[in-house]
């Protein structure tokens, strides 16, 4: 599919999902498993996109975002 702000277009090319580093003992915290399991669980394990760019542009806070299906989006 498609994500067009109005200004940029990109193209969805797959999810993302979560690495483990964020289980990783950091500085003056344990170790902590259940953080994965917890997005996991509550996000199939998907946690961003990643998408190549069909038409260049600013995305700004607030932006709208508009997806279209791959088959219904025309790029004109």
């Amino acid at each position: 599919g498609y994500l067009d702000t109005g200004e940029a277009l990109l193209k969805i090319v797959k999810p993302t999902r979560r690495c483990i580093v964020i289980t990783h003992q950091q500085k003056n915290l344990s170790r902590n498993l259940d953080l994965l399991r917890t997005l996991r669980a509550n996000s199939e394990g998907r946690f961003g996109l990643y998408a190549t760019v069909v038409k260049p542009g600013k995305i700004r806070v607030n932006d709208r975002l508009r997806f279209y299906p791959a088959e219904t989006h025309h790029t004109t």
